[in-house]
């Protein structure tokens, strides 16, 4: 597969800018780089993110994440550090007294 997008800019004077990413293969548009790019990923079959239990691969870390919990019955440490940060902003936001998670 030769170009992967068409990067359009523009937007007239005083208007709001804007970027889009047009897919070369089917030709679907997408505002931001990172929604272009996992979209990408289902015309090249390329699985980035690789389980460190067994051969599984995924398109997208959310997929590997789940694959982890229901395979492998764990979270990677990064995921479990979003669900403990979310957790602690919303009891500070709550004014809730807060236990410690962190040992």
């Amino acid at each position: 597969m030769g170009e992967r997008a068409v990067l359009i800019t523009g937007g007239a004077v005083g208007s709001s800018y804007k970027t889009s990413f047009i897919c070369a293969v089917c030709h679907k548009s997408f505002n931001h780089r990172g929604n272009f790019m996992k979209h990408y990923r289902t015309h090249t079959g390329e699985k980035p993110f690789q389980c460190t239990k067994c051969p599984y691969k995924a398109t997208q870390k959310a997929h590997l994440t789940t694959h982890m919990l229901g395979r492998h019955g764990e979270l990677l440490q990064s995921s479990m550090n979003k669900v403990l940060d979310t957790i602690h902003s919303s009891l500070t936001t709550h004014h809730i007294k807060q236990p410690d998670f962190h040992h």
